[in-house]
């Protein structure tokens, strides 16, 4: 794809990718222009979708009223799959308070594709309803993904499957150093795989980033 006229185009390629849903004109216009008049907003939404159709019209479906990606394209997104494994392990949990071997696989496989935060490093000016959209979405993401690989510790614990376990505690931590239940998590698989002074490490890193970031001592489970 080649660069587009704006950087709102990139904006509402990502937005109509994401939510893969027809959107009314007058919302997406507000969302991406909330500075102008209503008339110089549908010109410019007209203008952006004009330079999209140009290299991506057949993945488009818009009318006088809406526009979205069709949905009979054949349009993969990694945000997509992403999400869609997250869920799928919600609703095995809820029904059997445990991942499956096949869920976990699954979920171990997308969450590969998360690399950093939604959007990380994407700037766009005079677009508030744009930017809280995408930084809500990130921050919900990256609790869910943090949440998941602290799923995947889980199972592998009670799996017996410790280096697996290790591996999704490390990346929970990648994620964010600060969360407690994958410091545990580490510290007791560390201990579980004959690795006691890189167990005893782990409990005093926790206790370092803690006091440094937080002024907190570690919970009473933890020590």
């Amino acid at each position: 794809i080649k660069p587009f006229i704006s950087r709102k185009v990139d904006a509402l390629l990502v937005y109509l990718a994401c939510t893969r849903r027809e959107h009314p004109r007058e919302a997406l216009g507000a969302m991406l222009w909330d500075d102008l008049t209503q008339e110089r907003t549908m010109g410019n939404l007209r203008t952006a979708l004009s330079d999209l159709q140009k290299q991506l019209g057949p993945y488009l479906a818009i009318s006088r009223y809406t526009v979205g990606i069709d949905p009979d394209a054949p349009v993969w997104v990694d945000y997509g799959s992403v999400v869609q494994a997250l869920n799928q392990a919600d609703r095995t949990v809820a029904l059997h308070e445990t991942l499956s071997a096949v869920s976990a696989d699954q979920l171990k496989d997308a969450l590969l594709l998360y690399t950093g935060d939604f959007l990380r490093g994407f700037a766009i000016k005079s677009a508030r309803g744009f930017e809280g959209w995408y930084l809500l979405e990130a921050e919900r993401i990256r609790g869910h993904v943090i949440e998941a690989y602290g799923r995947l510790t889980d199972y592998a614990i009670a799996k017996r499957l410790y280096k697996q376990g290790i591996e999704s505690a490390m990346r929970a931590l990648q994620i964010d150093p600060l969360w407690e239940p994958a410091h545990r998590a580490l510290i007791k698989l560390l201990a579980l795989t004959g690795q006691r002074s890189q167990a005893l490490a782990q409990y005093e890193t926790c206790v370092k980033l803690l006091d440094e970031e937080l002024g907190l001592e570690p919970d009473a489970q933890t020590e």
